[in-house]
């Protein structure tokens, strides 16, 4: 896109020709072209060229390009006839001579910038007739040079105006060797620029732009006139449309016109700011009464002598109630007609009041159901109003004037209508920007304070938040001078500058009412932290999606990965085992696990390492992100919690990040003492002792068929595993071992994992007796004779019993089951793995 001076669009002019060339070299000349529309230049050298002229003269436009040169345009909007060589417009019948015009500007150019020495430029020149068409015709010698094969033409006509760009660089080109022309240093290129335009960018500031968009987008349109009279015609009138289409600003145009002819208004909206907005912009006068749906009702329920406004019965329904009886007495206001604005707002209850109070009377309603938030439950469809007004079909509005091109289109990227939307704005890169934060807060600051150097006034910015943000950021805001809204509050009005503040925790909804607010410049926030993982929203889907924010999001992803946070946070040291991946960490003064749920040792070992030593364990999951599962020793072998989650955080105590309990007193565990003291880091015994069980389980990995008798010495929760391991290498049935182990007693875990392994590996039809069972393992296991043997026999007659309620086995008498077959087991008696 060439850069454009002026950029926000072109000077006035009578010339339409002049501003459809502007936008079409701005968006198909790339951003190495510098145009300049409409230069003033002043020079007496110009005598010498043309006796009889003035020594001023102004450029239609003005094309530099650091290697191809200048080239000034001519253009010459309206039809021409050429007569003897000469141009006759034929209309006016006026005679004019473009290319006496086109060298006197030229040459009076380089003779203004040759002052300068080092701006002794030779410049090229063309024409350009957007209205005419001359065809293969020989118009002008002096547009045409025969002696190159093929003949050049310096001219571009209406049949050659879709490639005008491709054009204008192909004349550039050709004055390039004709005139010898070098290429433009950066150092000279920037001296031209401050000789042309001094002190000037190319962008105007803010203020500038707004009052242009204000001037020209948010007015009354002649398409909207039109829909002004229509309504005015009509009896009934439902008009919808997007946001931006001019739905209010048509009901004000209708409601002006009325007053003129001496109607009575009621003019209902939702919205209390709306409602203000409105007065504001109608004659004061007590035959048009603006009101919300509340404040109608209020004044209702003055004139029955009734108070009863504060209650939630009242705002949902009572209010209609008093309505509807203040109407069947008489004792409202008569209108003679009604217009109500953002209908979708309300209950369709309310809809139906109004439209019977003016069921003989015209009916204006403006509706928009894109504009319905998830926390309204009670709203009005545009069916439904359609039905009420008895109307066979709605009156759509398809051009949005108000917000940018730029948010237009991408409100119609992430949310599509289901109709042609167009806007007649041109498309400014500039005017919307999503921006992904650590540090929203202050990013928002510093985008406010830039907006205000910029050249917005406080008032014409407006934050946006939605109804769920605190009551202190608010208090902060207003500490700070800045105007905030809720974005339900805020529907169906409108600010130069919008900042949407927490756009990562919005809905759709919420989100495509805040972007409609904007008619200059509209910026989103969002945290990055809780964008990262998550799409709750199509916007959010269109943040992430976007290719400059791909690298952020992946690298913020990396970075929140509990298992690439530990390595930067403390030091740790693996003791190099087969069956689990367990390091110690003796900053931390814990074990530490990455948990895999494929390993079938994984939760036993958490078991074991808790039940038998002295220091927590810390796991945590391959995708989880900031955060860590604490188990902490407990002598009376007790439960084994997968609950009590740990926050990663920045601990001021520490300087790096620590395990935090997340409670509402979060406290650095690091910093907070242990339950119970402990010696400092296991000693070479302990580390050996787990090396000699990792080997004894790693063993039972290899596909033996008889289970390791090492198992024997294993401490239960890891004999248990090492059972369960072997079943699943030796099974005759897979579904017992998707059932995953429960939470709770480390000693009832282990008697589950030891009947889950004999259901899948026994013989079909054998039975399952517990006392056989108990006593078995009892014997077998040399850990397990710590326990009282009627205990135990217990604890695995709870296991056999959960895997009959589980239908994995069946009861045959009192203590003894009967293996029940893969095949006979319902589906969905078959809980998903851990």
């Amino acid at each position: 896109m060439a850069r454009m001076i002026p950029s926000h669009g072109p000077r006035e002019t009578e010339s339409f020709g002049e501003s459809s060339i502007y936008w079409i070299l701005k968006k198909n000349l790339s951003d190495d072209f510098t145009v300049i529309h409409s230069l003033p230049w002043i020079s007496s050298e110009v005598k010498k060229i043309d006796p009889k002229a003035a020594p001023t003269g102004e450029i239609d436009f003005l094309v530099i390009h650091p290697m191809l040169g200048l080239l000034t345009l001519e253009i010459k909007s309206g039809r021409y006839r050429i007569d003897h060589s000469t141009f006759v417009h034929i209309k006016s019948n006026e005679f004019i001579d473009p290319v006496q015009q086109a060298r006197r500007n030229a040459h009076g150019l380089s003779k203004c910038l040759g002052v300068k020495p080092s701006l002794r430029l030779r410049i090229g020149y063309a024409f350009v007739f957007p209205d005419s068409h001359f065809g293969e015709a020989m118009i002008n010698t002096a547009m045409v040079d025969c002696s190159i094969d093929p003949p050049q033409r310096i001219f571009i006509d209406r049949g050659q105006m879709p490639t005008l760009a491709d054009r204008i660089k192909e004349i550039m080109c050709y004055w390039k060797i004709a005139l010898n022309t070098p290429d433009l240093s950066p150092q000279k290129t920037k001296e031209l620029m401050e000789t042309l335009c001094h002190n000037y960018d190319g962008t105007p500031n803010w203020a500038q732009r707004v009052i242009h968009d204000n001037k020209l987008w948010l007015r009354l349109t002649e398409e909207q006139n039109q829909v002004v009279q229509t309504v005015c015609n009509r009896e009934r009138m439902l008009v919808t449309g997007w946001p931006g289409t001019g739905k209010t600003l048509i009901g004000i145009e209708v409601a002006r016109k009325l007053l003129l002819e001496g109607k009575r208004i009621l003019f209902v909206t939702f919205n209390t700011q709306l409602a203000t907005h409105i007065k504001s912009q109608l004659p004061k006068t007590k035959r048009c009464n603006v009101s919300t749906w509340h404040g109608l009702c209020s004044a209702a329920q003055t004139k029955l002598n009734t108070s009863n406004n504060a209650s939630q019965n009242w705002l949902k329904t009572d209010c209609n109630t008093d309505l509807q009886n203040a109407i069947s007495q008489g004792l409202m206001e008569s209108y003679d007609i009604l217009i109500l604005d953002e209908a979708q707002a309300l209950d369709i209850e309310w809809c139906k009041t109004l439209i019977n109070w003016f069921e003989s009377k015209p009916i204006a309603c403006f509706c928009d159901e894109t504009q319905v938030f998830s926390f309204e439950p009670r709203t009005t469809k545009l069916n439904e109003l359609q039905a009420l007004l008895g109307v066979i079909s709605p009156f759509l509005l398809t051009i949005a004037l108000r917000m940018p091109k730029a948010v237009t289109e991408h409100l119609i990227n992430v949310m599509p209508p289901n109709h042609q939307l167009t806007s007649p704005r041109e498309f400014e890169k500039d005017t919307i920007t999503e921006i992904i934060t650590e540090t929203p807060l202050n990013k928002l600051f510093e985008i406010h304070a830039h907006l205000l150097e910029q050249g917005f006034d406080k008032h014409e910015i407006r934050v946006l938040l939605s109804s769920l943000q605190s009551y202190d950021l608010r208090r902060l805001l207003d500490s700070k001078g800045i105007r905030h809204e809720n974005i339900a509050k805020f529907r169906g009005l409108e600010a130069p500058a919008v900042i949407i503040y927490g756009a990562d925790h919005m809905t759709d909804s919420e989100l495509f009412c805040a972007y409609s607010r904007a008619t200059s410049l509209c910026i989103s926030l969002f945290s990055l932290e809780p964008l990262i993982w998550k799409e709750n929203s199509a916007f959010q889907k269109s943040v992430r999606s976007q290719k400059e924010n791909k690298p952020i999001i992946e690298l913020a992803q990396f970075n929140s990965l509990t298992t690439n946070i530990i390595p930067a946070s403390t030091p740790t040291y693996s003791l190099n085992l087969l069956s689990i991946d367990l390091s110690w960490a003796p900053g931390w003064g814990a074990w530490m696990i990455e948990f895999d749920p494929e390993n079938e040792l994984a939760e036993t070992w958490i078991d074991y390492l808790t039940l038998e030593h002295e220091w927590p364990v810390l796991f945590w999951y391959k995708d989880s992100r900031k955060r860590l599962y604490l188990s902490e020793p407990d002598n009376e072998q007790g439960p084994l919690s997968f609950t009590l989650a740990l926050d990663l955080k920045y601990c001021y105590s520490c300087c790096t990040t620590t395990p935090f309990k997340g409670n509402i007193d979060a406290a650095c565990i690091i910093c907070t003492p242990p339950k119970k003291p402990h010696q400092n880091s296991p000693d070479e015994i302990i580390l050996e002792t787990i090396s000699i069980y990792d080997g004894i389980l790693s063993s039972t990995l290899s596909d033996s068929k008889k289970p390791s008798r090492s198992l024997e010495d294993l401490p239960f929760p890891l004999a248990a595993a090492g059972a369960r391991l072997y079943a699943s290498q030796h099974k005759k049935r897979n579904k017992i071992l998707d059932m995953p182990l429960p939470s709770g007693k480390i000693i009832y875990r282990a008697a589950l994992a030891f009947v889950q392994s004999r259901i899948a590996t026994y013989e079909a039809n054998r039975s399952l007796i517990t006392s056989e069972v108990a006593l078995q393992l009892y014997n077998r296991f040399k850990s397990l004779q710590t326990l009282d043997l009627k205990n135990w026999t217990s604890i695995v007659a709870n296991a056999l019993g959960t895997c009959k309620q589980k239908n994995f086995i069946k009861k045959i008498t009192k203590g003894e089951y009967r293996i029940v077959e893969d095949a006979d087991i319902p589906e969905k008696t078959v809980e998903p793995p851990f």
